[in-house]
């Protein structure tokens, strides 16, 4: 399809296109088929309705000869992580091959197949071509960009090597895509042999603990306590009510998010957090790694050292951690260097501690600061490999434990009644 004519249409008028469904909180795009000129079949996505799209591709010397609604979900989480991480990996490849910003961000968004990117484009376009600044025009937009992003795309803009800092940015993000995404494979077989297990004991409980249930009803047998409450659990999944056993269970959601806002805020609480076993140094060892991944990335940008702690201090998840950064800005300010700084954090090792001074020692910081990234990113791998490997046994072990437990409880009424019998 020729770029002028996916331009036109992927591009609304400044007086109409906030008035458009597509733009509301239902997203609608329609794929047309139409024939030029020459009878050349052309064909594309717009996000205007089909009477405007006739009109347009008519002065555009094209006829359209079918339209198909298609509903867009808007982008969240992971679908705007890697739409984040494409446009990032393309914006970088636009600019090395000469491009200017607007001209990029045009092929860009004429290029755009959802309603949403389409728009966070054209809202870019519109503020570069007001006046504003890149970065400003990135963080006044609805595509979610972070502020460690947009900050460094300021310093890449500011010292010319935006191309540079983009690849960077680009290479963090596949990073952690490639992590999130080996924890989820890692995590599927031990999920569906939890998920097996749980079925597992719902069939018992809800199709052979009733059986049992009759049989001792009708033998008229004292049975003991453990199943009497087997039973009466087993009753109780056939109740109309029994939904509300999945309660604790939609309690997860808000308990997460408390402790993501606590880790953020309560730094008191989050040296509790990594005193934990296990727990605790793995997520003390993700936070670092993400702390200096993005302290490298900083400086590897030309940002001076008090600006790339500050920057670091303000995408900090840990407030814990917040805190020593944030010391570390003021302290740089004062003629303090990195390492004696980072000394007063209890959280780094000699090891840590040692890269850091060889790296400020031989001026090759950057490179240490890479090293030192790489080196927490294998040892969190290696403990949530661990970690996972351990979690298939453990779900074997519940199942078995719960399952052997349930087969007592049944059978000791009929053991009790055989000795009798005997």
């Amino acid at each position: 399809m020729p770029v002028w004519l996916i331009s036109t249409l992927n591009r609304p008028s400044s007086n109409t296109w906030r008035s458009w469904p597509v733009f509301r909180k239902t997203l609608r795009a329609w794929h047309w088929q139409g024939r030029n000129r020459h009878g050349l079949k052309l064909r594309g996505i717009a996000f205007i309705p089909p009477q405007l799209l006739r009109l347009q591709l008519w002065q555009q010397g094209v006829q359209l000869i079918s339209t198909r609604l298609v509903r867009q979900r808007p982008l969240r989480g992971k679908r705007r992580r890697s739409w984040q991480l494409d446009f990032t990996a393309a914006w970088a490849s636009l600019l090395n091959s000469g491009l200017s910003q607007l001209d990029a961000f045009r092929l860009l968004m004429e290029q755009a197949q959802h309603a949403e990117v389409s728009q966070w484009l054209h809202s870019l376009l519109a503020a570069l071509h007001s006046g504003s600044s890149l970065h400003q025009s990135l963080q006044r937009s609805a595509a979610g960009f972070s502020a460690q992003y947009c900050r460094l795309v300021e310093v890449g803009e500011q010292s010319g090597q935006l191309p540079q800092v983009l690849r960077r940015l680009q290479q963090q993000m596949e990073q952690s895509a490639a992590q999130s995404k080996a924890v989820r494979k890692a995590l599927t077989y031990p999920l569906i042999v939890l998920a097996v297990a749980v079925l597992v004991v719902f069939a018992m409980l809800y199709f052979v603990v009733p059986q049992f249930a009759q049989l001792y009803l009708q033998m008229d047998v004292a049975i003991p306590p453990s199943t009497a409450s087997l039973l009466a659990l087993a009753d109780a999944l056939r109740e109309p009510t029994s939904w509300l056993l999945l309660l604790p269970l939609a309690a997860l959601w808000p308990v997460k998010r408390s402790f993501q806002y606590s880790m953020g805020r309560y730094p008191l609480f989050v040296r509790w957090v990594y005193q934990l076993p296990g727990i605790g140094s793995l997520l003390l060892r993700q936070h670092l790694t993400a702390d200096f991944a993005t302290l490298q990335l900083a400086y590897a940008s030309h940002l001076p050292l008090t600006d790339a702690c500050q920057l670091t201090a303000r995408s900090c998840e840990s407030a814990y951690l917040r805190q020593h950064w944030q010391r570390c800005t003021q302290l740089l300010a004062g003629g303090s260097s990195l390492y004696e700084i980072l000394q007063q954090n209890p959280c780094l090792n000699q090891e840590q501690l040692r890269i850091i001074d060889l790296g400020e020692r031989s001026g090759r910081l950057s490179e240490q600061l890479e090293r030192l990234t790489q080196q927490l990113a294998d040892q969190v791998e290696q403990v949530q490999q661990r970690i996972l490997k351990a979690l298939e046994p453990v779900f074997l072990a519940i199942t078995g434990v719960i399952t052997g437990a349930i087969l007592m409880a049944l059978y000791i009424p009929l053991f009790q009644l055989g000795q009798l019998v005997g």
